[in-house]
């Protein structure tokens, strides 16, 4: 019997194998739920196996929003790909907007760097989204390690973050890079 209660968003269509999706894990007690959104442009794209917004019911009648973002590939590299980040991440930062007195924390796969996209950078510098791993050492970790190592590079990159609204600050009590042996590609955080 499985200690985990979880929410699975559909697939990517746009993926020939059935490897595009997002999930939320929770440890039981805990349960993740599907809270509002806010905004139709958001619902629109959970379809669509790229932005989900799930929450984890922390206790004391609290949850934890999380959205997950996966980013168009090669976001970095290709104006097309970057592009159509850019777009998903427009509607996220809409959505968090929306829920600037909640606890939330954004995890993505962005594909890109944070400066790659100029809304998200600015969202960055105003304090309005706190890259987790680019202060790591708050919480014993280091800042801005290499996240990811594709297949067809030779260098590590920091392809993947962990944002978090400026109320969730002071409930964070760790932030690690881990490298699992079996993944090859992408570090957890």
């Amino acid at each position: 019997r499985s200690k985990w209660h979880g929410i699975f968003s559909p697939l990517d269509p746009e993926k020939s194998a059935c490897t595009g999706g997002l999930a939320t894990l929770a440890r039981l007690p805990r349960h993740v739920v599907l809270p509002h959104s806010g905004l139709a442009a958001f619902d629109e794209l959970r379809v669509g196996g790229r932005n989900a917004l799930t929450g984890i019911d922390i206790g004391n009648h609290c949850v934890l929003e999380l959205v997950n973002t996966y980013g168009w590939p090669n976001g970095e590299q290709c104006g097309v790909s970057r592009a159509r980040t850019g777009g998903l991440v427009d509607v996220v930062l809409d959505c968090l907007a929306l829920k600037k007195h909640n606890l939330w924390a954004w995890c993505t796969d962005l594909n890109c760097l944070p400066s790659s996209i100029p809304r998200l950078q600015a969202a960055i510098e105003a304090g309005d989204v706190i890259d987790l791993g680019a202060m790591a050492s708050a919480w014993g970790g280091e800042d801005g390690q290499p996240t990811c190592l594709a297949p067809n590079s030779f260098q590590a990159t920091r392809r993947d973050f962990i944002f978090a609204s400026p109320l969730l600050l002071h409930l964070i009590q760790s932030f690690r890079v881990c490298t699992i042996p079996f993944i090859h590609v992408h570090a957890c955080l």
